[in-house]
C-alpha cells in the first residue's frame, strides 16, 4: 500500500468514525493533521519522479561519456609505444608516437613553446651510409 493510499485509508476512517466523541476541534486537528500528511505525500512522491529523471539523466551522460572515451582513448593508442623527450628550452615533456623515430622528414616540437624536440635529417641518414658504403 502506497502512502496515498495509507493517508485516503486514515481520512475515511476519521471521517467515518466517530472516535473523537464529537468534539469538532478534535476532528478539525485529525483532518489538519491528514492534510499535511497528503502534502508531504505528494512532495515525496515528486521527489521519486525527479529522482527518477535525475537517473535517466546521469545514465544517458554516463552513456555519452563512455562513447568518448571509447572514440578519443581508443584501446589501440593504449597499445601503441610512446617516447618522452623533455623540451630543452621549457623543460615541459613531450610524448610522442614511437613510429615517428623511424619516418623520414619529422620534426616535433614543443606543444607548450615550439621549440624542435626531435628531429630527423636525411641528410645524416645519407652521410651514414655513404661512410657505410665507402668502407
Amino acid at each position: 500500500m502506497s502512502a496515498r493510499e495509507k493517508v485516503a485509508y486514515l481520512r475515511g476512517l476519521i471521517e467515518g468514525s466517530d472516535f473523537t466523541g464529537g468534539d469538532e476541534k478534535a476532528r478539525s486537528v485529525w483532518t489538519a493533521v491528514l492534510d499535511v500528511l497528503e502534502e508531504l505525500t505528494e512532495d515525496v512522491e515528486a521527489l521519486d519522479m525527479d529522482q527518477a529523471e535525475l537517473e535517466n539523466y546521469v545514465d544517458a551522460i554516463d552513456d555519452d561519456l563512455s562513447y568518448l572515451e571509447d572514440v578519443f582513448y581508443d584501446d589501440e593508442e593504449e597499445d601503441e609505444a610512446t617516447v618522452e623527450i623533455e623540451c630543452p628550452e621549457c623543460g615541459e615533456i613531450v610524448c610522442f608516437d614511437e613510429d615517428l623515430l623511424y619516418e623520414d622528414d619529422v620534426e616535433v616540437t614543443c606543444y607548450n613553446c615550439g621549440a624542435v624536440v626531435y628531429t630527423t635529417d636525411d641528410e645524416e641518414y645519407v652521410e651514414d651510409e655513404e661512410s657505410d658504403t665507402e668502407e
